[in-house]
């Protein structure tokens, strides 16, 4: 059975307070034990309280004093190379996250383009396009039309007929002509590296 969402806010009755810090205390010291002994470091804790004169300390107050001798005799580069404060650590997760939504960003445009030019192939009407979309669509055009350039160089001969080099699909292609139409001989698939663009006068 799952336990319920617990509200992280100050405990105002004392004695739900007590025992929230005993039994949570009890569980803190467990767990720091068992990363202690899974992956074999170093680690004690100390976990002070208003209703105690004396911290309680995990494993013990030698054990612990050492440990954290051990950590301020460390050089300053390797105390603080992987520590971090809360700022910092939202900072890291803000870029981190922000990262990826650069990235599914780009996926998306990137299927929207493809889902755009399977369209075109279909009969949709070239004016129908915006600008961005044609932009968008010329690159993809591009990229694939230099992938399938590649991917017949590295075949060689067992290509049959030889492609042009140096064709530019831009300038086959442009925005405010209804050459876009043009793009309507091909035939696009998806193969094993990525998409190949066979033309209908290859076949």
């Amino acid at each position: 059975m799952a336990r319920k969402k617990v509200t992280l806010a100050y405990i105002t009755n004392d004695a739900t307070r007590r025992a929230t810090l005993k039994k949570r205390r009890r569980g803190l010291l467990k767990k720091v034990n068992e990363l202690s002994i899974l992956c074999g470091v170093s680690a004690c804790a100390v976990v002070y309280s208003p209703q105690s004169d004396q911290p309680e300390v995990f494993p013990s107050s030698e054990e612990a004093k050492r440990i954290l001798t051990e950590l301020a005799d460390l050089p300053e580069i390797d105390k603080n190379k992987k520590m971090v404060n809360q700022r910092t650590f939202l900072e890291q997760r803000l870029m981190k996250l922000s990262q990826q939504a650069r990235r599914l960003e780009h996926e998306n445009k990137e299927l929207s383009t493809a889902v755009c030019l399977r369209q075109c192939l279909a009969g949709r009407s070239v004016e129908s396009l915006s600008k961005e979309e044609a932009e968008d669509l010329l690159d993809l055009v591009d990229r694939k039309a230099k992938a399938l350039q590649v991917r017949m160089h590295q075949l060689g001969p067992l290509m049959l007929p030889p492609v042009v080099d140096d064709v530019d699909v831009r300038e086959m292609v442009s925005y405010d002509g209804a050459a876009i139409e043009a793009m309507r001989q091909y035939e696009w698939i998806q193969g094993g590296g990525g998409g190949v663009l066979l033309a209908n006068r290859f076949i």
